[in-house]
């Protein structure tokens, strides 16, 4: 233990400032912090006891005068407060929660008796405990809230007292979506149907005019027929005719006004423009899929051919390895026959040799009982000897044929990996040629047929495509070929012969 000496705890006494209004509410106050020589003699299981502080002041401003040298965890606790000293923690509740939870009435609605139609929500300030501060920045409702109501004839919309302030106002929002929704659309519908009434009432209007005016000249023209002729009241009841045609015909010759003619033109010119456009499209539209199909179609066709080469290329290759192992099955067994056969042959000589043993030593015994004689035996050895040897000649020919047949198809597997290294090996010595020339040219370029270059350029290259073309350009250059030491001579170069510097401005931009 350290020997220090223990301090008299002084209380803490707030400073007098008349200017200062801060609340024991608002703010948190600590004691001072104890001396750095100071001692705390309290038990560990007090300071479990109480409830979590909020961090409201940092380390160094709660205990500038901490000392390493006491041992923990006396160096981090705090002194026990005053007895006057009032703090507004809050009291510790269960489930980890810093609040008692609050009770809330049931909310009131009703109908405000003043202008418009509104909703009076009664929504009693919560009861908060004397030991609880009031959370600072948070204004609750301490009076009666009013929320605009629509009216049930626009919308339908009723609200049901048992119904709380948020379900109201989702109610609320919904409902201005939806009709924000109706009006945008119906905006739009209105003034595209607007637009096209006015275009067809024009028409009409137009319409009507023409006949107007075909029934005046036919009018007209009755009256001036039979001026002489028809009486007094037939002539008033067509002249009340023709006053109600010129009547209808004011009536109708706004539509043939200029600022009318020409704003109605304008749209027929929009809507006509606006058919090519779509019309403009569609065809598009159709050359992109007729693109498409075909460019799918020719892909199909590429990728159907590439698949016959792969097949042939497989069935091929299995028929070979089939051909291979039938011939190498064949060989195996006519190699094993004539193994048989002449093992047979060497069999019978060496049964003759022994026949010939046996009887010359019965005849040295004296035996006179020698069974079959000598030539009949020689004579079926010799009849079997041929027969076997036959059989061999006809193992040694079918031997022949399949090593043959082997041969020719290492042969061909041969001939095919040469043929496809030397087409390798062209393709790659062509591919370095035509990235020589277009180094040396620049790239090749295909020229089209409406080119006026490309009588040009087709009378230069038919040598690379057709073989009488070349036979002759080669012969046109032999004719100018002359012995050695010729007078006025010179030899075939062997690297490229870079051309000389243009002789004018106008054939360097020619060359250009």
């Amino acid at each position: 233990m350290h020997n220090i000496s223990r301090i008299p705890y002084q209380p803490f006494e707030k400073p007098e400032n008349p200017n200062s209004n801060l609340n024991s509410d608002q703010h948190v106050r600590f004691p001072p912090p104890p001396p750095p020589q100071l001692q705390n003699n309290f038990p560990p299981h007090f300071f479990n006891q109480r409830p979590n502080v909020p961090n409201v002041l940092s380390q160094q401003q709660c205990r500038p005068n901490f000392s390493p040298n006491i041992p923990p965890p006396f160096n981090l606790a705090l002194p026990p407060p005053p007895p006057n000293f009032q703090c507004s923690i809050p009291p510790f509740f269960p489930n980890n929660q810093a609040f008692p939870p609050r009770q809330h009435t049931p909310v009131e609605y009703t109908r405000n008796p003043g202008h418009g139609n509104f909703i009076n929500l009664h929504v009693p300030p919560p009861s908060l405990n004397n030991n609880v501060p009031r959370p600072v920045g948070m204004n609750l409702p301490a009076t009666n809230a009013t929320i605009p109501l629509q009216s049930e004839k626009d919308n339908g919309t009723v609200f049901r007292h048992e119904q709380g302030p948020k379900q109201i106002g989702q109610q609320l929002l919904e409902n201005w979506l939806k009709d924000k929704s109706k009006v945008k659309k119906g905006t739009c519908d209105n003034q595209r149907s607007s637009e096209n009434n006015k275009l067809w009432t024009w028409m009409n209007q137009l319409r009507e005019l023409m006949q107007i005016l075909t029934s005046m000249s036919t009018q007209v023209q009755y009256l001036s027929e039979s001026y002489s002729s028809i009486d007094r009241s037939s002539w008033d009841k067509s002249v009340c005719d023709f006053e109600k045609l010129k009547r209808d015909y004011s009536a109708c010759k706004v539509a043939v006004e200029d600022e009318v003619v020409e704003q109605h033109e304008t749209a027929l010119k929009q809507i006509q423009k606006k058919r090519k456009r779509q019309s403009r499209k569609r065809m598009n539209d159709l050359d992109h899929q007729l693109n498409i199909s075909k460019v799918r179609e020719e892909k199909n066709k590429q990728i159907d051919l590439w698949q016959e080469r792969i097949q042939a290329k497989i069935k091929e290759e299995n028929l070979r390895k089939a051909r291979k192992e039938a011939a190498d099955l064949t060989l195996s067994k006519v190699s094993k026959e004539i193994q048989d056969a002449t093992r047979l042959i060497e069999t019978m000589l060496s049964l003759k040799k022994l026949r010939l043993i046996r009887r010359d030593a019965a005849q040295k015994r004296g035996d006179t009982e020698l069974g079959e004689s000598r030539q009949s035996f020689e004579d079926k050895i010799s009849d079997m000897t041929r027969l076997v040897q036959a059989q061999l000649e006809c193992y040694k020919e079918e031997e022949a044929r399949l090593k043959e047949v082997i041969r020719s198809e290492q042969n061909e597997k041969q001939e095919r990996e040469r043929l496809l290294q030397a087409t390798n090996k062209k393709l790659k010595e062509k591919e370095e040629e035509d990235k020589l020339q277009s180094l040396l040219f620049g790239p090749k370029q295909d020229v089209s047929t409406t080119d006026p270059l490309y009588p040009f350029i087709k009378f230069y290259s038919q040598a690379e495509d057709n073989l009488q073309a070349f036979i002759q350009i080669r012969r046109e250059w032999d004719l100018f070929i002359v012995a050695d030491k010729t007078p006025a001579s010179s030899v075939v170069p062997m690297s490229w012969v870079i051309p000389d510097a243009p002789s004018s401005l106008a054939w360097a931009q020619a060359l250009k």
